[in-house]
């Protein structure tokens, strides 16, 4: 799940991989995701500075949010939080690669 949290701010839920917050990654660090529309060939590219979550408002927020969802999910790791500092063109075409905001 990735939705909007803020003007600038992006947030993802990670429900499997424990990977992501293992102990070599550090909070905040560099970060970027890369979301395509598969129908359209359209995408963009997030970049910016990603900090895990374990507790308090947002992640409580998002945990609630999954407990409702209509299927059961596996419980959540922890929220990714993204200051997103620049938005790429990922679409197929001669703008793909070019940044645009």
């Amino acid at each position: 799940m990735i939705r909007p949290a803020h003007h600038l701010h992006c947030v993802g839920t990670n429900l499997a991989s424990t990977g992501l917050a293992g102990a070599t990654t550090p909070s905040p660090a560099l970060f970027a995701v890369t979301v395509v529309d598969a129908a359209t060939a359209k995408g963009y590219q997030l970049k910016g500075i990603a900090e895990i979550i374990t507790s308090g408002p947002l992640f409580e927020d998002a945990s609630k949010q999954l407990k409702e969802a209509p299927r059961a999910l596996p419980p959540l790791h922890h929220v990714v939080k993204i200051t997103v500092e620049a938005v790429f063109d990922q679409s197929v075409g001669p703008e793909a690669g070019k940044q645009i905001a």
